[in-house]
């Protein structure tokens, strides 16, 4: 059986409270390798152990301790999950960074602190780190350490998978491969320059392509307009592995959309993009249920996400305070028992309503959480519809509906009645059908 060392800094169940979707992919992909002559070491951060190393204390002993440790209960044609924990700061310039944000512990994600000379030196550090990695540079060292430890113990490895997003994944395989000649290929959830600033992304890109991934065998990517576009820009092979999800995890769900009145729960969760049109659709809503006394009764919305502080203020903003629940991310069993009272999961779709679109979201995109929505098995509303590929995968799938704006109260009328046509043809999409997608790269590739 061969090895592939999986690179992810974050993964479940150890990744920050706000990555639940994307931080199951390397963990799905673990759990079904070895089903298929593949075992897999996953490297991951631990969120509870994040910034606790001190630079100049004696932490390559303590982390020598963990990986034997795990290495002697690795139970065979198993994969292996190591949670490393991460360093305080990785360098000077780390620690200056570090200083100027703090700590969203709902989300895990990080809030810039106030006042012009923190924002100065931000944008001094960001600047310099362009090159070094992002929020997740502090675990560099710590899991290219590991790395050796594993190689010491003669560990054959027969490949490096590593995860985008943060990039930590991508400085640690490319050392790696540099120092062990062991080939490697990218796995990104999003294109890897998202998030860049215009003026920055030549220089980035530069980067990227001549040196970060310039020795990266292949690179993998989750929907096919990305694919395209990213094998393309590098000059490298490109393969389609899709996010999924895991029916064990649904396994159990019984639904209770057995309420005695006529109420339709729309449910929502994790992230919002700026160019997604939540608003146009809460506008829409709240004109609904203004107009029908019927629907104002009806219609029960809720979210569940790191926006919703500002959902809440539309929600308020277009009179639907009576019909709002919702809060913080909430843990995965919570969710999926919000899910199984819904009616209906909203899928907001990237539509060109503001000119600045990005060019990576013109055509479409999938967000992560479409794939977990087929779990449900309940209808997904697809609003606006984008006329690319999220409208595609929805009509494709059977899973659901997709209508334009000013078409959502004609939809809530027919509802009920349009349900009993879906037939949700999901089956290719479960994370184990990608897993074997995974497997016949690796095989054609290492």
């Amino acid at each position: 059986m061969k090895n592939i060392l999986i690179i992810a800094y974050e993964c479940a169940p150890y990744n920050r409270p706000g990555s639940t979707i994307g931080a199951q992919r390397p963990y799905q992909f673990a759990k079904y390798l070895p089903q298929n002559g593949w075992r897999s070491i996953v490297l991951c951060c631990d969120y509870s152990r994040r910034y606790t190393l001190h630079p100049t204390s004696n932490w390559k002993e303590y982390i020598d301790n963990q990986i034997v440790n795990d290495l002697n209960n690795w139970k065979e044609n198993e994969s292996l999950v190591i949670a490393l924990p991460s360093l305080k700061y990785e360098d000077i310039v780390d620690r200056i960074w570090l200083s100027t944000v703090e700590l969203d512990a709902t989300n895990g994600t990080f809030i810039a602190k106030q006042g012009i000379w923190n924002l100065m030196k931000r944008k001094a550090s960001s600047f310099v780190k362009l090159l070094s990695g992002d929020h997740s540079q502090s675990w560099q060292k710590v899991a290219l350490y590991a790395i050796n430890v594993i190689h010491r113990k003669q560990i054959t490895i027969n490949g490096l998978l590593a995860e985008h997003g943060p990039n930590a994944g991508l400085y640690v395989a490319n050392k790696t491969h540099r120092k062990y000649q062991i080939p490697w290929v990218v796995d990104a959830r999003d294109p890897l320059l998202m998030g860049y600033p215009k003026f920055l992304k030549n220089i980035v890109f530069l980067w990227y392509k001549y040196y970060l991934i310039a020795t990266a065998k292949a690179l993998i990517n989750v929907n096919p307009i990305w694919v395209a576009s990213e094998g393309n820009s590098f000059g490298k092979n490109a393969y389609l592995i899709t996010n999924g999800y895991e029916p064990e995890e649904f396994k159990y769900l019984v639904p209770q959309r057995t309420r005695l009145d006529e109420s339709i729960v729309i449910l929502y969760y994790g992230n919002i993009y700026p160019f997604q049109d939540i608003e146009g659709f809460l506008n829409e809503l709240g004109e609904i249920c203004k107009s029908e006394s019927m629907f104002k009764k009806q219609i029960q919305f809720q979210y569940f996400g790191n926006a919703y502080e500002s959902i809440r203020l539309l929600i308020k903003k277009y009179g639907l305070l009576n019909n709002f629940s919702g809060g913080y991310s909430i843990s995965r069993k919570e969710l999926f028992e919000k899910g199984k009272n819904a009616d209906m999961l909203l899928l907001l779709s990237v539509a060109p309503y503001k000119k600045d679109i990005p060019k990576d979201f013109v055509e479409g995109f999938y967000p992560g959480k479409v794939f977990e929505y087929l779990g449900f098995e309940i209808p997904i509303l697809c609003y606006p519809g984008d006329n690319g590929i999220l409208s595609d995968f929805v009509n494709k799938t059977g899973s659901g509906y997709t209508i334009s704006r000013g078409q959502l109260y004609d939809f809530i009328k027919q509802s009920k009645r349009l349900v009993s046509k879906l037939t949700f043809q999901t089956f290719q999409y479960t994370r184990k059908e990608q897993s074997i997608k995974l497997i016949k790269v690796l095989d054609e590739i290492f």
